[in-house]
Protein backbone atom coordinates (compact mmCIF):
# COMPACT_ATOMS: atom_id res chain seq x y z
CA UNK A 1 0.00 0.00 0.00
CA UNK A 2 1.36 3.41 -0.97
CA UNK A 3 1.43 6.36 1.42
CA UNK A 4 0.49 9.97 0.77
CA UNK A 5 1.36 13.16 2.66
CA UNK A 6 -1.52 15.39 3.74
CA UNK A 7 -1.37 19.16 4.18
CA UNK A 8 -2.47 20.41 7.60
CA UNK A 9 -4.15 23.56 6.33
CA UNK A 10 -5.85 24.48 9.61
CA UNK A 11 -2.99 23.76 12.00
CA UNK A 12 -2.93 27.33 13.40
CA UNK A 13 -6.68 27.85 13.74
CA UNK A 14 -7.62 26.83 17.28
CA UNK A 15 -11.30 27.76 16.98
CA UNK A 16 -11.80 25.85 13.76
CA UNK A 17 -10.05 22.74 15.07
CA UNK A 18 -12.17 22.93 18.21
CA UNK A 19 -15.27 23.04 16.01
CA UNK A 20 -14.17 19.88 14.20
CA UNK A 21 -13.57 18.18 17.56
CA UNK A 22 -17.09 19.15 18.61
CA UNK A 23 -18.54 17.57 15.48
CA UNK A 24 -16.39 14.49 16.08
CA UNK A 25 -17.66 14.18 19.65
CA UNK A 26 -21.28 14.44 18.54
CA UNK A 27 -20.78 11.78 15.88
CA UNK A 28 -18.94 9.33 18.11
CA UNK A 29 -21.46 9.65 20.96
CA UNK A 30 -24.58 9.64 18.80
CA UNK A 31 -23.66 6.98 16.25
CA UNK A 32 -23.08 3.77 18.17
CA UNK A 33 -24.46 1.69 15.29
CA UNK A 34 -23.31 3.89 12.39
CA UNK A 35 -19.91 3.15 10.88
CA UNK A 36 -20.45 4.39 7.32
CA UNK A 37 -21.33 8.09 7.16
CA UNK A 38 -22.02 10.15 4.06
CA UNK A 39 -21.49 13.90 4.09
CA UNK A 40 -23.58 15.80 1.55
CA UNK A 41 -24.86 19.31 0.82
CA UNK A 42 -27.56 21.09 -1.16
CA UNK A 43 -25.21 23.10 -3.37
CA UNK A 44 -21.55 23.23 -4.43
CA UNK A 45 -19.01 25.22 -2.42
CA UNK A 46 -20.71 24.80 0.95
CA UNK A 47 -17.60 23.33 2.59
CA UNK A 48 -18.69 19.70 2.41
CA UNK A 49 -15.38 18.19 1.34
CA UNK A 50 -13.32 20.22 3.80
CA UNK A 51 -15.61 19.43 6.72
CA UNK A 52 -15.91 15.71 5.95
CA UNK A 53 -12.15 15.26 5.61
CA UNK A 54 -11.30 17.29 8.70
CA UNK A 55 -13.82 15.27 10.70
CA UNK A 56 -12.25 12.06 9.36
CA UNK A 57 -8.83 13.32 10.46
CA UNK A 58 -10.17 14.25 13.88
CA UNK A 59 -11.72 10.80 14.40
CA UNK A 60 -8.48 9.10 13.33
CA UNK A 61 -6.58 11.07 15.96
CA UNK A 62 -8.64 9.32 18.67
CA UNK A 63 -7.13 5.99 17.61
CA UNK A 64 -10.00 4.84 15.41
CA UNK A 65 -9.13 3.37 12.02
CA UNK A 66 -10.80 5.65 9.46
CA UNK A 67 -11.25 5.43 5.69
CA UNK A 68 -12.06 8.66 3.83
CA UNK A 69 -13.64 8.11 0.41
CA UNK A 70 -13.77 10.98 -2.07
CA UNK A 71 -16.86 9.95 -4.07
CA UNK A 72 -17.33 13.29 -5.80
CA UNK A 73 -16.09 11.99 -9.13
CA UNK A 74 -17.51 14.91 -11.13
CA UNK A 75 -15.82 17.89 -9.51
CA UNK A 76 -13.48 16.90 -6.71
CA UNK A 77 -11.03 19.47 -5.34
CA UNK A 78 -9.61 17.23 -2.62
CA UNK A 79 -6.24 16.51 -4.23
CA UNK A 80 -5.62 20.16 -5.08
CA UNK A 81 -6.38 21.31 -1.55
CA UNK A 82 -4.84 18.59 0.60
CA UNK A 83 -1.77 17.23 -1.14
CA UNK A 84 0.90 18.12 -3.70
CA UNK A 85 1.36 14.49 -4.68
CA UNK A 86 0.18 13.00 -7.97
CA UNK A 87 -2.29 10.15 -7.46
CA UNK A 88 -3.15 8.59 -10.80
CA UNK A 89 -5.77 6.03 -9.80
CA UNK A 90 -8.80 6.45 -7.58
CA UNK A 91 -12.38 5.36 -6.98
CA UNK A 92 -13.48 5.78 -10.61
CA UNK A 93 -10.70 3.43 -11.76
CA UNK A 94 -11.63 0.81 -9.19
CA UNK A 95 -15.35 0.92 -9.95
CA UNK A 96 -14.70 0.62 -13.69
CA UNK A 97 -12.38 -2.39 -13.21
CA UNK A 98 -9.28 -0.46 -14.26
CA UNK A 99 -7.55 -0.90 -10.89
CA UNK A 100 -7.72 -3.18 -7.87
CA UNK A 101 -8.22 -1.98 -4.32
CA UNK A 102 -4.50 -2.07 -3.56
CA UNK A 103 -3.88 0.50 -6.27
CA UNK A 104 -6.44 3.04 -5.03
CA UNK A 105 -6.22 2.67 -1.24
CA UNK A 106 -3.61 4.98 0.30
CA UNK A 107 -2.24 5.26 3.81
CA UNK A 108 -1.49 8.81 4.96
CA UNK A 109 1.10 10.40 7.19
CA UNK A 110 -1.70 10.76 9.78
CA UNK A 111 -1.93 7.67 11.97
CA UNK A 112 -5.05 5.53 11.38
CA UNK A 113 -6.23 7.61 8.40
CA UNK A 114 -6.58 6.05 4.94
CA UNK A 115 -8.00 7.56 1.77
CA UNK A 116 -9.43 6.62 -1.61
CA UNK A 117 -9.39 9.59 -3.98
CA UNK A 118 -12.01 10.21 -6.66
CA UNK A 119 -9.77 9.33 -9.59
CA UNK A 120 -10.24 10.56 -13.15
CA UNK A 121 -13.62 11.89 -14.23
CA UNK A 122 -15.73 9.00 -15.63
CA UNK A 123 -18.58 9.42 -18.15
CA UNK A 124 -21.03 7.55 -15.89
CA UNK A 125 -20.40 8.34 -12.19
CA UNK A 126 -24.01 7.74 -11.11
CA UNK A 127 -24.04 4.27 -12.67
CA UNK A 128 -20.69 3.36 -11.09
CA UNK A 129 -21.84 4.36 -7.61
CA UNK A 130 -25.16 2.55 -8.01
CA UNK A 131 -23.46 -0.68 -9.06
CA UNK A 132 -22.60 -3.82 -7.15
CA UNK A 133 -18.85 -3.10 -7.10
CA UNK A 134 -19.40 0.02 -4.99
CA UNK A 135 -21.84 -1.84 -2.74
CA UNK A 136 -19.26 -4.57 -2.11
CA UNK A 137 -16.55 -1.93 -1.60
CA UNK A 138 -18.57 -0.23 1.16
CA UNK A 139 -19.38 -3.58 2.76
CA UNK A 140 -15.71 -4.60 2.86
CA UNK A 141 -14.66 -1.17 4.15
CA UNK A 142 -17.20 -1.42 6.96
CA UNK A 143 -15.67 -4.72 8.05
CA UNK A 144 -12.09 -3.41 7.98
CA UNK A 145 -12.41 0.12 9.38
CA UNK A 146 -13.95 1.64 12.50
CA UNK A 147 -15.42 4.50 10.46
CA UNK A 148 -15.92 5.10 6.74
CA UNK A 149 -16.48 8.75 5.81
CA UNK A 150 -17.85 9.29 2.29
CA UNK A 151 -17.67 12.73 0.71
CA UNK A 152 -20.56 12.71 -1.78
CA UNK A 153 -21.47 15.18 -4.53
CA UNK A 154 -24.12 17.78 -3.59
CA UNK A 155 -27.44 15.95 -3.29
CA UNK A 156 -29.30 18.97 -4.65
CA UNK A 157 -27.55 18.68 -8.03
CA UNK A 158 -26.96 15.06 -9.08
CA UNK A 159 -28.16 11.56 -8.30
CA UNK A 160 -24.64 10.32 -7.48
CA UNK A 161 -25.00 11.41 -3.88
CA UNK A 162 -28.07 9.28 -3.20
CA UNK A 163 -26.25 6.21 -4.49
CA UNK A 164 -23.63 6.81 -1.80
CA UNK A 165 -26.08 7.74 0.93
CA UNK A 166 -28.21 4.64 0.33
CA UNK A 167 -25.14 2.51 1.15
CA UNK A 168 -24.49 4.41 4.38
CA UNK A 169 -25.58 3.96 7.98
CA UNK A 170 -26.20 7.67 8.34
CA UNK A 171 -25.91 11.04 6.63
CA UNK A 172 -24.67 14.47 7.66
CA UNK A 173 -25.98 17.51 5.79
CA UNK A 174 -23.76 20.58 5.28
CA UNK A 175 -25.66 23.86 5.01
CA UNK A 176 -24.00 27.16 4.16
CA UNK A 177 -25.28 30.22 6.02
CA UNK A 178 -27.02 32.79 3.80
CA UNK A 179 -26.60 30.52 0.76
CA UNK A 180 -28.93 27.56 1.25
CA UNK A 181 -32.65 28.22 1.63
CA UNK A 182 -34.66 26.47 4.32
CA UNK A 183 -36.93 25.07 1.61
CA UNK A 184 -34.01 23.50 -0.23
CA UNK A 185 -32.56 22.05 2.96
CA UNK A 186 -35.91 20.49 3.84
CA UNK A 187 -36.13 18.94 0.37
CA UNK A 188 -32.72 17.32 0.85
CA UNK A 189 -33.72 16.07 4.30
CA UNK A 190 -36.90 14.58 2.82
CA UNK A 191 -34.94 12.72 0.11
CA UNK A 192 -32.58 11.17 2.62
CA UNK A 193 -35.38 10.17 4.98
CA UNK A 194 -37.33 8.63 2.08
CA UNK A 195 -34.33 6.42 1.35
CA UNK A 196 -34.56 5.05 4.89
CA UNK A 197 -31.18 6.48 5.93
CA UNK A 198 -30.75 8.01 9.37
CA UNK A 199 -29.88 11.71 9.38
CA UNK A 200 -27.14 12.11 11.98
CA UNK A 201 -27.22 15.87 12.00
CA UNK A 202 -26.75 19.13 10.16
CA UNK A 203 -23.66 21.37 10.15
CA UNK A 204 -24.18 25.07 9.55
CA UNK A 205 -21.10 26.44 7.84
CA UNK A 206 -19.84 29.96 7.03
CA UNK A 207 -21.41 31.57 10.06
CA UNK A 208 -19.71 34.94 10.48
CA UNK A 209 -19.51 35.70 14.18
CA UNK A 210 -16.91 37.52 16.23
CA UNK A 211 -16.62 34.48 18.47
CA UNK A 212 -15.36 32.46 15.47
CA UNK A 213 -17.77 29.62 16.14
CA UNK A 214 -17.78 28.62 12.49
CA UNK A 215 -19.73 25.41 12.79
CA UNK A 216 -22.86 24.45 14.65
CA UNK A 217 -24.05 20.89 14.96
CA UNK A 218 -27.73 20.21 15.58
CA UNK A 219 -30.56 17.80 15.02
CA UNK A 220 -32.25 18.62 11.67
CA UNK A 221 -35.52 17.18 12.98
CA UNK A 222 -35.84 20.29 15.15
CA UNK A 223 -35.45 22.63 12.18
Amino acid sequence: MKSIKIKDIFSDDYFLNEAFRTVRTNIMFCCFDAKVLSFTSCNPSEGKSTISFEVAKSIAKTGKKVLFVDADMRKSKFMIKYTDENVEKGLSCFLSNQADIGEVLYATDIDNLYIVTSGTYPPNPAELLAGSIFADFVKDAKENFDFVIIDTPPLGLVSDAMACISRSDGAVIIVSSEKTSLRHAKEIKKQISAAGVKIIGCILNNVHEKSKKYYYYSDPKKA
